[in-house]
C-alpha cells in the first residue's frame, strides 16, 4: 500500500516567561500603554528558515542572526550599518527589513519602492527592480523573481532586470478593486494574487463593490477628525461580487473564470495544478452550508470538473486550498472538519476520497512540508 508522508503541526504552545519574584499590581493604563514596550513578551523577531540550509535566522538588536538545530552558538550574519553601507539608495534602512531567503547566502528585501538582493559572501547589495510609487500588496514569484503588486485599485507585475512593469488591469476605482484580498479576509483569504508553480500565470481577485453602500469611517488621528467613506454592506443590503482573472505573462492576456452565479457567492482557497494547466477554486454559498471544489481550465476559464462537495447543516469554514501532489498526478491533500476536528484527507481527482491521513481528538494547524516522495 502506498503511503503519503507529510509533516504537520498539531498544536502550538506559546510560553511567555515572566519574573514571578517581581509581581506587581497592574493598572489599566500600564496594561494598555506598556503592552508593546516594558511589558511586551520576549520573542524572536523575523524568525524563519534559511532556504537550502538546516538553519534559521532572526533579528536581534539590529543584527541579522543565524541559528542551528545543534548546540553551536548563534552567529551574526550582517548588521544594519553594513546593510546601509551596501545600499545605493540615499534613503537608508531604519532597521533590519523583512526579508526572504533565496539561498544560504542571499536574501531579498523591499525598500523605498525597489527590490534589493544582498549577497552575504561579498557583502554587495544589488537592485533587482524598481516599483511604481504607491505600490502595495507585493507578491513575489520565487522562480522568476517577478513581483505582483497593486497601485490604488489596479494590478501590476514588476519584471526583474529593471524593465517596465506590466499593467494587468485598467478598470480599478469607483468600487472596482483588483489584486487585493476580498470577502473581508474570511475563509482563509489573506491576499489577492496567486502565482502558478512555474510563474507563468497569475490568478487574481477582481471585486466589484460599486453596488455596496458607502459608510463614513471617522479618523480620530486628525484635528479636527475627518471622515473617509468605505463600502460596507449592512445586514440585508447588497454584498460585493467577486470574480477571478488569470493573467498570462507570456501572452500579456487575461482570461476570467466562468464562476457563474450567485454573484455574491464566496470564492476562496485558490490553488494551481503542478503543470499550470488548471486552477482550483472553492465555491461557498452565503449560508456557509455547502461548498464545491471546482477545477477550471486556465487557458479558457471554463469549469472542467467538480472534484468534491461538502455539506454541514451548521457551518462550513474552508481555510486551506487543495494541495496537489507533484509525484502523484491527480492526487491532492484536502483539509476538513467533517469528523469534528480539523484533519487532512487524501483525494484523487477521479476516484474521490482515498483515505483520512490524520485522525484524533486534536486539530492540524499547519502543514510544514513533505518529503521528496510526498
Amino acid at each position: 500500500m502506498k503511503r503519503t508522508h507529510l509533516l504537520f503541526r498539531a498544536a502550538l504552545l506559546l510560553v511567555i516567561p515572566f519574573n514571578v519574584q517581581a509581581q506587581q499590581q497592574l493598572t489599566l493604563r500600564d496594561a494598555i500603554l506598556k503592552a508593546g514596550t516594558e511589558l511586551a513578551p520576549d520573542r524572536l523577531k523575523g524568525l524563519q528558515w534559511i532556504e537550502g540550509d538546516q538553519a534559521y535566522s532572526y533579528v536581534k538588536d539590529d543584527v541579522l542572526m543565524r541559528g542551528t538545530l545543534g548546540k553551536s552558538m548563534d552567529m551574526a550574519l550582517v548588521d544594519l550599518a553594513a546593510l546601509n553601507a551596501a545600499l545605493t539608495d540615499s534613503v537608508k534602512l531604519k532597521g533590519i527589513p523583512s526579508l526572504t531567503w533565496e539561498s544560504p547566502s542571499k536574501f531579498r528585501y523591499m525598500h523605498n519602492g525597489s527590490v534589493y538582493v544582498h549577497d552575504l559572501d561579498d557583502g554587495i547589495t544589488t537592485s533587482r527592480m524598481m516599483m511604481l510609487a504607491g505600490a502595495s500588496d507585493h507578491d513575489t514569484e520565487t522562480n522568476t523573481g517577478r513581483v505582483a503588486f497593486t497601485v490604488e485599485d489596479d494590478l501590476f507585475i514588476g519584471m526583474p532586470g529593471g524593465g517596465k512593469a506590466l499593467r494587468v488591469t485598467n478598470d480599478g476605482g469607483n468600487g472596482i478593486v483588483n489584486g487585493k484580498s476580498v470577502h473581508r479576509q474570511e475563509y482563509g483569504i489573506t491576499k489577492g494574487t496567486f502565482w502558478s508553480g512555474q510563474g507563468n500565470l497569475l490568478a487574481f481577485y477582481r471585486m466589484d463593490e460599486s453596488m455596496v453602500t458607502t459608510y463614513p469611517l471617522e479618523d480620530l488621528g486628525t484635528k479636527p477628525s475627518t471622515f473617509t467613506p468605505i463600502r460596507y454592506p449592512m445586514a440585508g443590503q447588497a454584498s460585493h461580487h467577486v470574480t477571478i482573472g488569470i493573467y498570462d505573462v507570456r501572452t500579456r492576456s487575461t482570461v476570467m473564470l466562468a464562476t457563474g452565479e450567485p454573484l455574491d457567492q464566496y470564492l476562496t482557497n485558490i490553488s494551481w495544478s503542478a503543470d499550470e494547466r488548471h486552477v482550483h477554486v472553492v465555491h461557498l454559498d452565503r449560508r456557509t452550508e455547502n461548498l464545491r471544489l471546482v477545477r477550471y481550465d486556465a487557458s479558457t476559464g471554463e469549469p472542467v470538473a467538480t472534484l468534491l462537495t461538502e455539506h454541514d447543516d451548521r457551518y462550513l469554514e474552508p481555510e486551506h486550498p487543495a494541495e496537489f501532489l507533484e509525484t502523484r498526478k491527480g492526487q491532492y491533500v484536502w483539509w476538513s472538519e467533517r469528523d469534528g476536528w480539523q484533519h487532512l484527507y487524501l483525494y484523487d481527482q477521479v476516484k474521490g476520497a482515498i483515505r483520512q491521513l490524520t485522525k484524533g481528538p486534536w486539530v492540524v494547524k499547519e502543514v510544514l512540508g513533505m518529503n521528496t516522495k510526498e
